[in-house]
């Protein structure tokens, strides 16, 4: 055993720890997926009067997108909807171990 996280591994912490929330790649017609998601409010930005939009931190797991076929590796412009609130994927980062990918870091905007 390498003491390394697997993907599986992600899986089951994003299981115990996340909420589910739904991936959708826009397009036509738009893909959706719902994956298990750990969602951190990171800043608030005010872009008009009193209207706000928050920066979010969502890790995802790559399993159930895998499982699912959907046309990832999630990217910019893709939309997450948690908690009735809708954000849209501004960055990506990717963690891989031994050449398989673990989870999705995705930096959001929205409401």
């Amino acid at each position: 055993m390498t003491g390394l996280i697997t993907a599986d591994d992600a899986a089951d912490l994003l299981a115990d720890m996340g909420q589910p929330v739904t991936l959708t790649r826009i397009g036509s017609p738009n893909v959706s997926v719902t994956v298990q998601a750990v969602v951190i409010r990171v800043a608030e930005q005010v872009i008009a009067g009193n209207v706000a939009q928050f920066r979010r931190r969502v890790t995802i797991g790559s399993t159930e997108i895998v499982a699912a076929s959907w046309p990832g590796p999630p990217q910019r412009g893709d939309q997450i909807v948690a908690g009735g609130r809708t954000m849209t994927v501004q960055g990506v980062r990717t963690a891989m171990v031994n050449d398989e990918t673990v989870i999705y870091d995705l930096d959001t905007l929205g409401g």
